[in-house]
């Protein structure tokens, strides 16, 4: 009888290292699972990225777009005036030269900040242009912002550089990128000059 008690004993033990194989099978282990997780938290990170990159695209076709047809509505509203002595923020608002969307409470607001508009000189005569200044754009979005809405205006400076200044100074890019590079905490200012 012990010999036929072995066998029943070999099998049982060999049924359950089956089983336990089996169990062991049936789920992840805590590396594999690891390794799915990175390999996912590395997907949406280059998807988050890459979608941001097109919101930054797309704010700034928008905005230039916008400043393009500002700087049209100010030319065409002080057409019949001698100079750009009216051309500040509150009246640009008034003549409805600015968006209603841009317009929070007697100011101008672009997708990165407060827009003022000031007449200037612009190296020409007293009030001789209108001063758009465009205060926090991105380092990021500058070069394409600049580069994008400079044929509009006369006169284009990025932080202190002048960029260019129409008709002797056409746009210069190498200034262009070194202005947008240079930063005053973080801040990147574009100033856009408006003229006849």
């Amino acid at each position: 009888m012990p010999f036929a008690f072995f066998p029943a004993r070999l099998l049982a033990a060999a049924h359950s290292a089956k089983l336990h194989r089996a169990q062991r099978q049936r789920g992840f282990t805590l590396v594999e699972t690891l390794i799915v997780i990175v390999i996912v938290a590395g997907i949406l990170g280059i998807a988050f990225v890459a979608a941001n990159r097109v919101n930054e695209r797309t704010t700034v076709n928008e905005f230039v777009s916008t400043m393009h047809m500002m700087a049209t509505e100010t030319q065409s509203a002080f057409r019949s005036q001698a100079n750009f002595s009216g051309a500040t923020t509150t009246n640009l608002i008034g003549m409805g030269v600015v968006p209603a969307a841009m317009v929070d409470t007697g100011t101008i607001r672009g997708p990165w900040g407060v827009i003022a508009v000031a007449p200037s000189a612009a190296g020409g005569p007293a009030n001789s242009a209108a001063h758009f200044t465009i205060n926090g754009v991105p380092a990021a979005s500058c070069l394409n912002f600049v580069n994008a809405v400079e044929s509009a205006f006369a006169r284009v400076d990025v932080a202190a550089t002048i960029v260019k200044h129409l008709p002797a100074t056409p746009l210069n890019m190498a200034s262009v990128a070194a202005g947008c590079n240079a930063a005053t905490g973080g801040v990147r200012i574009v100033h856009l000059h408006v003229t006849r």
